[in-house]
């Protein structure tokens, strides 16, 4: 099944975000170039905006994944 250009650029951002939550990533960089191994295009994650939203998940899922001080 082909799908459309829209579908594809939902997908990749859906990816970028789903990795970010993961705290797979060291950064956005990182997520970008995961993106591009995964065969997405990376060139969708642009701009400013989603860029930061994109490392303040992953700041939280790394914080969230640290051994809690007991």
């Amino acid at each position: 099944m082909l799908r459309s250009a829209m579908e594809l650029r939902k997908l990749a951002i859906e990816r970028a975000f789903e990795i970010a939550r993961a705290g797979t990533c060291v950064g956005v960089s990182d997520l970008v170039r995961m993106l591009g191994k995964e065969g997405y295009d990376s060139r969708q994650i642009e701009g400013r905006h989603l860029k930061k939203q994109l490392s303040e998940l992953i700041k939280q899922a790394k914080a969230n994944l640290a051994p809690k001080p007991e």
